[in-house]
């Protein structure tokens, strides 16, 4: 996991603190190694000495493990440096906390102890080779991987990676989305195949969804209802989650106002309203019976159009988070399709993006994510991003405020990607409050236990 670095003074960010890395220390932190030598009694006696040396070197290890709870987060040191969005000296909205490579600085490494007895570790780390959609899970996150065959499963919690759908006879050859129901239930497009997986609670595959001729680009949920954008119809197939029976359609193949030519992004929101962006570089909102409300974007170079639109999301304050592969940006609009700002950007900095497609959001518990957010700043949701290329594959964000009376300091974050900025870059989010509550205290710089 790469974890949020230097911005400079050139490039980004506050400066405050000591930097944080969520990489975990090994078990029993800092056991010696040993080395036997033969004794009096000659190899006999080595033997039984290197054998109550080892044992005595493991109980020491068990008893500092049991005591010192080395599996925590390391405690932070030396200067720390944050990015936000937008550009000072607009207030700051989003900030960049951390990103996933692969498994490196997630899973702990054998201890010196482990080592000894089963040797050294021969592979390396699980690698995120090519992530697309995304969805989180009681504080996991569900990256499909195209490359990779499967979907990566990051639980910061656990302090491990796993893979899903890697096993069965409809294993996954080319994941491209995901959505996770209220219940846990996980539904897994695969364009290619034309099927969509489900997965239960325990992350095994309960069932197999589709019809002749669909190409599942997206989905989403609500209820008892499976959200399916079709490339095949160009449309909006709405399923039974359970049985796979098809109840209904919205839009048709067509390049007008209520049409749909390849749909990619698809997210629904609190009234079940349903968005939708497509090749046409639009982004369009139907009500839940399919009308049409509104329509905005076209092909361009200037936030608020469009160039290569990719999947979206949509959070329980109506904002919408378009990804932009060309601009390699995600832009926001309010519930009307008013443009917000953007984040991200091309380029060598905490939290760019190299051609990035998936998105969501997560309202749940900030977790091990909380010591990155900036004592300053007020997080309300987190939002990831995948990018299929760099190092930030999986990057996770923070959208909220800076709290009142407190200052996130000075700070500098890359220009917009869009070749021609807006009148007023980086317009603050106008539905929140303009202030966040005040803290009690600074916000503690201990990682989670």
């Amino acid at each position: 996991m790469r974890a949020m670095t230097a911005h400079g003074s050139a490039r980004a960010a506050s400066q405050r603190g000591g930097t944080r890395d969520l990489r975990i220390p090994r078990p029993g932190c800092g056991e010696p190694g040993f080395q036997g030598r033969p004794g009096p009694g000659g190899g006999r006696s080595a033997g039984r000495t290197r054998s109550v040396r080892l044992l005595g070197l493991a109980c020491l290890t068990l008893l500092g493990i049991a005591l010192s709870g080395c599996t925590r987060l390391p405690p932070a040191a030396g200067p720390r440096t944050y990015s936000f969005w937008p550009p000072a000296p607009n207030a700051p909205r989003v900030q960049f906390l951390a990103s996933f490579d692969s498994s490196v600085g997630i899973e702990p490494p054998k201890s010196t102890v482990q080592q000894l007895a089963f040797g050294r570790e021969k592979r390396p780390g699980l690698v995120i080779s090519k992530p697309y959609g995304v969805a989180m899970w009681k504080g996991s996150i569900y990256a499909c991987d195209t490359r990779g065959s499967a979907v990566v499963v990051i639980d910061l919690q656990e302090h491990q990676i796993r893979v899903m759908g890697t096993s069965g006879a409809n294993r996954l050859l080319k994941p491209t989305a995901i959505t996770v129901a209220p219940d846990g239930t996980k539904y897994v497009a695969e364009t290619s195949r034309g099927s969509i997986a489900v997965y239960g609670t325990d992350d095994r595959q309960i069932s197999l969804l589709g019809h002749a001729g669909l190409k599942p680009a997206n989905l989403a949920v609500r209820g008892d209802e499976l959200f399916v954008a079709d490339l095949a119809t160009h449309a909006i197939v709405v399923m039974d989650r359970k049985t796979g029976k098809i109840l209904r359609t919205i839009g048709a193949v067509g390049h007008d106002p209520g049409q749909l030519f390849g749909p990619l992004g698809l997210g629904l929101d609190a009234q079940g309203c349903v968005y939708v962006t497509d090749m046409d570089c639009r982004l369009q909102k139907f009500d839940p019976s399919g009308k049409l409300l509104w329509g905005i974007g076209t092909v361009g170079r200037t936030p608020g159009s469009f160039t290569r639109p990719k999947q979206l999301a949509i959070d329980s304050k109506g904002y919408i988070y378009v990804v932009d592969a060309a601009f390699q940006n995600v832009q926001m609009f309010d519930a009307e399709g008013r443009l917000l700002m953007d984040f991200g950007g091309s380029g060598d900095f905490p939290g760019s993006m190299e051609l990035p497609v998936g998105i969501c959001v997560y309202e749940g518990d900030l977790g091990p994510f909380a010591p990155y957010v900036h004592p300053a700043f007020a997080a309300e949701r987190l939002i990831v991003v995948t990018s299929q290329l760099g190092p930030n594959k999986v990057a996770v964000y923070a959208l909220g405020q800076q709290r009142e009376g407190m200052s996130v300091g000075l700070y500098t974050t890359p220009p917009t990607t869009a070749p021609a900025p807006p009148a007023t870059p980086g317009t603050a989010v106008p539905a929140l409050p303009t202030t966040a509550p005040a803290a009690d205290a600074p916000a503690s710089t201990a990682p989670p236990r």
